[in-house]
């Protein structure tokens, strides 16, 4: 009894999670990666797209090129990008982007060999809160962010995260 009450919670949700991710569309980032949005998405700026759900969840795709804006080259990225100094220099960078959010620790990791971040912050004011994942590729910062009102769970988030891939 027990195990059949698991497969249906299990079958249930599953079957939720696919029937709200198939109407998605797949976002060419640039010729190295994609994700998947829930809408088609506008342009925030030159740097940004967004896209909303139906749940006022925010999806945004941000992309940098690092050579640009820091004079720093993909062999210069290499061996500074793991480091917590260099982690913290792009916490504060999003920091000043975002004003009126507290972050919260920026942490260091790995996505298929390249270094990613991830960092989770709030604005009581507007009463949102943010998860951001972040890649460096080459010279570019990718980053995927959402932005969830406090009283809305935020469902669709982890398909967004976890659409990125290469093309």
């Amino acid at each position: 009894m027990k195990k059949l009450v698991v497969l249906l919670i299990t079958a249930f949700l599953a079957s939720n999670f696919a029937s709200a991710q198939s109407s998605w569309v797949t976002y060419k980032i640039d010729n190295k990666l994609s994700t998947r949005l829930p809408t088609l998405p506008k342009t925030l700026n030159e740097n940004s797209v967004y896209a909303l759900d139906k749940d006022s969840l925010i999806y945004i795709v941000t992309v940098v090129d690092l050579l640009k804006v820091a004079e720093l080259d993909s062999a210069a990225l290499v061996p500074l990008a793991p480091t917590a100094d260099f982690a913290n220099k792009i916490k504060q960078g999003v920091e000043q982007k975002m004003s009126g959010f507290i972050m919260g620790d920026i942490k260091v990791g790995k996505w298929k060999d390249y270094t990613s971040y991830k960092l989770e912050g709030g604005n009581d004011a507007k009463q949102l809160n943010s998860f951001t994942f972040m890649v460096i590729i080459g010279s570019k910062l990718y980053a995927l962010m959402t932005l969830t009102p406090e009283n809305k769970t935020g469902k669709g988030k982890n398909a967004f995260y976890s659409s990125l891939k290469f093309n």
